[in-house]
């Protein structure tokens, strides 16, 4: 796997994915992930991820659709600055949960306990990625 380093000491998986390919991945990531939280459909969570990235609700949706033939490079940094925020929010979310289940000690399910624990493990190998 070739890696490469942001600049910031954070090292990025180097892949086949052109740079419009990845913006509009990292799009979808976070709308869908908007959507989910909120009950709401895509067009009506841009506004608010559009807003939370710094972009317009037009900029993201035409890199949603990969209609933008150059990306420009402080777009990306806002798009990877978004996603590593909330993928570091939702691992002290899961390590907050995992601590509440090990304090119920024998009380909590094993399946609850191994539910979180692989959503954790998850959520840090998707920031090890970003």
């Amino acid at each position: 796997m070739d890696m490469s380093s942001t600049g910031d000491g954070r090292m990025i998986r180097a892949n086949a994915f052109s740079d419009e390919d990845l913006a509009s991945h990292l799009v979808k990531r976070l709308e869908k992930k908007e959507a989910e939280g909120t009950g709401l459909n895509i067009t009506a969570v841009r506004p608010l991820v559009a807003r939370r990235v710094g972009l317009s609700p037009g900029t993201m949706e035409n890199l949603r659709r990969g209609r933008i033939k150059a990306i420009k490079k402080h777009v990306y940094e806002w798009l990877l600055a978004t996603v590593d925020r909330e993928l570091a929010s939702e691992i002290r979310k899961l390590e907050t949960e995992r601590a509440f289940l090990a304090a119920k000690a024998g009380r909590a399910p094993e399946s609850e306990v191994r539910a979180v624990d692989a959503s954790l493990q998850a959520a840090r190998a998707a920031l090890g990625e970003v």
